[in-house]
């Protein structure tokens, strides 16, 4: 019955590309002429709760992206409901995950790491220019096009600094890529919580592992409070690609640079 009310709309499904934990799932589908699509919706078997709480998420997601418009910023082209629950059609990129690809390649060339940490660093300077903190940024978020050019994706999460209440803001996202403040619940700036993830997605795509591991959130919390761990020997990274991380990576969010003083950091312009 899905399959037949997308093609109602417009489009024909042809397979299923992802599906969360979060309840959503995404698949491919065509419009009349062939050009590809990516349809974001609910899964069918998740309990009423998680159904609602994904549609929350969802309408959230197709809220902030109606108020964006960045070349590294996956664009939403429509939103049209079936049977109540809201499908997202969004411009479908070929080249799939960031995470993919470094787990493919083991660890990323430092210049095709320099060319994606610019891009990333351009929309989420973008998005805080426009107010816009992502609460979510980590590798398998960030999306590659045929030319494995930068698409920040996954909006749910998002919130607008203008009307978020931080008190009222409940953790959410990926351990290994969230900053320490928000894994203790301490949040007293959601930018700078983007800021952080950043340079642990630089630190993944130069490494071609995690920084503070992927275990509990005890032991996570354990190792951000201990010294980074680089590849041996040091000179394997370069090293103002170094002190790009490290500036990012302090524990201490007042400390951290803005995303728009990072954005001039030599490891970037050279």
């Amino acid at each position: 019955m899905m399959n037949e009310q997308l093609i109602s709309h417009g489009y024909t499904p042809t397979k299923v590309l992802s599906c969360t934990c979060l309840g959503s799932r995404v698949i491919l589908a065509q419009n009349p002429s062939g050009q590809a699509f990516a349809l974001k919706s609910s899964a069918k078997k998740v309990s009423d709760e998680q159904y609602q709480e994904t549609q929350r998420y969802l309408e959230n997601e197709a809220k902030i992206l109606s108020s964006l418009d960045h070349e590294h910023v996956v664009k939403l082209i429509e939103t049209f409901h079936v049977n109540g629950s809201i499908v997202l059609v969004l411009e479908y990129m070929c080249g799939g995950t960031l995470g993919l690809f470094i787990r493919n390649s083991k660890k990323l060339h430092t210049d095709v790491a320099k060319k994606l940490a610019n891009q990333l660093t351009d929309a989420i300077t973008y998005l805080h220019t426009m107010n816009i903190a992502h609460c979510d940024i980590k590798s398998d978020n960030v999306l590659l096009d045929e030319q494995r050019n930068v698409k920040l994706a996954d909006f749910g999460f998002a919130e607008d600094v203008r009307m978020a209440s931080l008190k009222a803001i409940v953790w959410k996202g990926s351990p290994s890529f969230s900053s320490p403040e928000k894994l203790r619940g301490e949040v007293t700036n959601l930018l700078t919580g983007d800021v952080w993830s950043l340079g642990v997605v630089v630190f993944h795509m130069v490494t071609g592992y995690l920084p503070f591991g992927n275990e509990t959130l005890h032991s996570i919390l354990d190792t951000i409070d201990k010294p980074l761990r680089w590849p041996r020997p040091m000179k394997v990274i370069d090293s103002t690609c170094r002190d790009f991380v490290e500036l990012i990576l302090r524990t201490k969010e007042s400390n951290r640079p803005t995303i728009q003083q990072l954005g001039q950091h030599s490891w970037l312009l050279e």
